[in-house]
């Protein structure tokens, strides 16, 4: 199992990718993102466009080559991009890829759970990335805090007071892996 959080996020899916079998789950806490680029704008600024510039993941999750099908290798320019509109007025937009849209296909092997904080800068924008995610076939959960009744908390919800709260939902999810 592997349990990355922010920045550690781009290394936990280059490691999910280089050894699926090894990786029975990945929980990736507000990891780094959103897909491409880091989120500059204001918080739920509906006008915000991203700088043309600022491609700080050109893989989609990471710096590093991932492996996708149809295969691009080290040819990152091979992910066709299309701007996605903003599902609602608290959410930004979003970055995927064009359809058909290629497959993350070792990270496919890998369950994964997003969990993202109610009160946390993330809260704007990681619905993109868990999207990004299906789109190339990656099974994934999100655990949106704020959903399920958890409140408050903020990008290190493992330091706050509901932290015991947080990792009972984290538990409850990686008990449906236990080997018995």
């Amino acid at each position: 199992m592997i349990i990355a959080h922010s920045q550690g996020g781009p290394f936990a899916w280059k490691l999910a990718d280089v050894r699926p079998h090894l990786v029975k789950a990945l929980i990736a806490v507000e990891p780094e993102g959103p897909v491409f680029e880091n989120y500059a704008g204001a918080p739920f600024d509906p006008t915000y466009i991203r700088p043309a510039a600022n491609r700080n993941r050109p893989f989609g999750l990471t710096l590093l080559p991932i492996e996708y099908d149809p295969p691009i290798g080290t040819d990152a320019s091979l992910l066709i991009r299309e701007n996605v509109s903003a599902p609602s007025a608290n959410l930004s937009s979003c970055i995927r890829q064009k359809e058909p849209a290629r497959r993350l296909v070792n990270l496919a092997e890998v369950p994964v759970l997003f969990v993202t904080a109610e009160a946390s800068y993330h809260a704007v924008y990681d619905h993109c990335t868990v999207a990004y995610l299906r789109q190339a076939g990656v099974a994934v959960d999100f655990l949106e805090l704020g959903q399920v009744g958890i409140h408050g908390n903020g990008h290190f919800m493992f330091l706050e007071l509901s932290n015991l709260q947080v990792a009972g939902r984290v538990s409850t999810w990686l008990d449906r892996f236990d080997d018995g």
